[in-house]
């Protein structure tokens, strides 16, 4: 779902978000992870925040990575920190801890 959001936010002539400045994986809730995408339009000059709620018992959501290549490494970084798995990423590994890294969830 994630994904054709973000295409009709970067496609949309009207919108036209066509950088990906920030993403962020969040530790939400007790129940909750959240990933927070910060857009922006060079054609428009205006920005948007949006956020997707991902369950602790179901870490995945996909990669917009093929949307905006920038998301590569900030997915990575995600994933990597709080363990959101970003579904069809082309590498994802950890960036930042070791390999040998004991997830909490």
């Amino acid at each position: 779902m994630i994904n054709a959001v973000c295409l009709f936010l970067r496609d949309e002539e009207r919108l036209q978000f066509d950088y990906l400045s920030c993403l962020s994986g969040v530790d939400y809730d007790k129940d909750n992870l959240a990933v927070v995408y910060h857009l922006y339009s060079f054609a428009l000059n205006h920005k948007l925040v949006i956020k997707t709620v991902v369950p602790k018992s179901e870490t995945k959501v996909n990669t917009v990575s093929d949307i905006w290549a920038a998301a590569e490494w900030h997915e990575r970084e995600a994933y990597d920190l709080i363990g959101v798995i970003f579904e069809n990423h082309p590498d994802l590994r950890r960036i930042l801890l070791p390999e040998d890294w004991k997830d909490i969830l």
